[in-house]
């Protein structure tokens, strides 16, 4: 597709769509790891981290406030194994889902 507007205006960018086929086993999270580890091992020379400032805090990454933590973007620099990523985010994942679990409605 080409931009018509912003950062790549005019510029032919490439894409990709994904076609979950079973929703019970897609994992969307550790799919947009796994597709932010590869464009940092194919594109190292263009590959960049959004610099602070970002919103009011102007020490951390930005990725590192979106994820909470300095350790996932860490792990992509190194370019660590995705099972070794989702292995350290999935004791979060199971408290979060037991702390919500009042709040569902259906």
């Amino acid at each position: 597709f080409q931009p018509t507007f912003h950062k790549f205006a005019d510029e032919i960018c490439g894409g990709c769509f994904i076609h979950v086929v079973n929703r019970q086993m897609f994992k969307p999270f550790l799919t947009t790891i796994a597709l932010l580890r590869e464009m940092i091992h194919l594109y190292p020379d263009d590959f960049a981290w959004k610099n602070p400032p970002y919103e009011y805090e102007y020490i951390k990454m930005p990725f590192d406030i979106l994820a909470s933590n300095d350790w996932l973007r860490q792990m992509l620099e190194a370019q660590a194994p995705l099972a070794e990523m989702e292995a350290r985010w999935l004791p979060d994942t199971a408290e979060f889902e037991e702390i919500r679990k009042p709040f569902l409605l259906y």
